[in-house]
């Protein structure tokens, strides 16, 4: 595979070619206009040399022309066709016999600018012409295409090189981030942020970036380490739940090895379902208020046959709940929010009653879940959204909980725009609260 050529030398050559082209029409434009000058000089020049002899014929027509002075390009022909007095060259002469008018003639002498009049008298019309040698005019043109032609590659060669230093200097700071970028590949360090100001917001972004993806690596080894601790102590209890089943039947050893497969089994369908929400493309459903609340329904029903039987489960659903909204979450996803919502409420403690509540203020969708026990440990309440996170009072009470639960039910509000919190009330217990955007007038599909 060929190697790409570096950025400085595109940027060298480049700038030489434009260079060389700009400077190749500049000189096409002033030898183009220097020569119009020098006509135009030139042939004003001779005008003014036929003014004397014009008025001479016009004032003393008997008398013919003087002499021309020393210098003067001048021919006078007589209106019988003989040249009374001339001092141009014969070949200019010859040249410009047949013109009238002004033009320029060449010869194998150089080139004239000629003008050319006729004077009418008495006794005849006379015919009057003079010239300009723009030899001069020529070299001086010739002067300045030869210079053009020395000096064209060398300015294009100077701004190759001058853009090669800037180019240099310019990336100095992208060889930097290079060598920056490379530590960051080893695992340390962090971009610079300096140099021109849209190398700095690369470097700043790019420096955000890899923060997210550190924290991202981090996280995901966090998980790992709590996953792994998680799964330890059932897994050990259901080791010694083995060994003992296996030196002694008992109905009690096996349904405590139930017990803590089931645990696992939650576990592992807990961390299955939070992965799948936090992967990237994944469809959002959605659902009517009035689907959801049938979902409610359902899910409160199966608590009721599954939870204490000395815990109240209760439903409320305000007067004023809009059915008709529609919110971006699936029927599945909602009763899992909910089912979480509501486990954790029966398991966090001493409780006669748990109320989940459903109401709409005309943009949202809310869904309480409060319950009449001691409260969440204010300590807690800012991690309790976290992956494993369980409170020292559901730890050391030996709580079935994997710590997911929460965790899964604010990954799926934020998944449907949403948010969740979780507060002690006023009154004593906790409030949990999810709350969903609510959409207007689009079908289900």
């Amino acid at each position: 595979m060929r190697r790409p050529r570096s950025i400085r030398l595109r940027l060298a050559v480049t700038s030489a070619l434009i260079a060389a082209v700009v400077l190749a029409l500049l000189t096409l434009v002033v030898t183009m206009e220097v020569r119009a000058a020098a006509n135009a000089s030139a042939t004003a020049l001779a005008r003014s040399d036929l003014l004397s002899y014009a008025t001479d014929l016009r004032m003393q027509p008997d008398e013919g022309p003087d002499l021309p002075a020393t210098g003067l390009l001048v021919s006078v022909t007589a209106p019988d066709g003989r040249v009374r007095r001339t001092t141009m060259p014969e070949a200019v002469l010859q040249a410009s016999s047949g013109m009238t008018g002004d033009g320029v003639v060449t010869t194998a002498a150089g080139r004239f600018a000629v003008v050319s009049r006729t004077v009418r008298t008495p006794s005849g019309t006379w015919r009057l012409a003079s010239a300009r040698d723009l030899t001069p005019s020529d070299a001086v043109l010739a002067g300045i295409s030869a210079t053009m032609l020395v000096g064209t590659p060398l300015s294009a060669a100077a701004v190759g090189v001058a853009a090669w230093l800037v180019a240099s200097a310019a990336l100095r700071p992208v060889e930097r981030l290079r060598v920056a970028a490379e530590r960051l590949r080893r695992g340390s360090g962090r971009l610079p942020v300096e140099g021109a100001r849209e190398l700095t917001e690369l470097a700043a972004t790019m420096n955000g970036l890899v923060d997210s993806l550190r924290d991202s690596v981090a996280h995901e080894r966090r998980l790992a380490a709590d996953a792994a601790h998680e799964l330890r102590t059932p897994l050990a209890v259901l080791a010694a739940q083995v060994e003992r089943a296996g030196r002694r039947a008992d109905a009690e050893q096996l349904a405590g090895i139930g017990a803590s497969v089931a645990r696992l089994t939650r576990l592992a369908d807990s961390l299955l379902v939070l992965s799948r929400t936090e992967t990237e493309g994944e469809a959002v459903g959605r659902a009517t208020v009035a689907e959801l609340v049938t979902e409610a329904m359902e899910v409160v029903d199966r608590a009721r046959l599954l939870g204490p039987p000395t815990i109240l489960l209760d439903l409320e659903l305000d007067e004023g709940l809009d059915e008709r909204g529609v919110v971006r979450i699936d029927p599945t996803g909602f009763g899992r929010v909910l089912t979480n919502l509501v486990q954790n409420a029966l398991a966090a403690g001493p409780a006669s009653a748990v109320v989940v509540r459903l109401r709409t203020d005309g943009r949202d969708l809310e869904v309480a879940v409060r319950d009449d026990g001691p409260g969440v440990d204010p300590a807690f309440l800012p991690f309790a959204f976290d992956r494993f996170a369980r409170s020292e009072g559901a730890r050391s009470a030996g709580g079935t909980g994997s710590g997911l639960g929460l965790a899964l039910v604010r990954r799926l509000a934020e998944r449907a725009g949403g948010r969740a919190t979780l507060e002690n009330a006023v009154d004593g217990g906790a409030v949990a609260r999810v709350r969903f955007p609510v959409e207007r007038g689009g079908p289900i599909g």
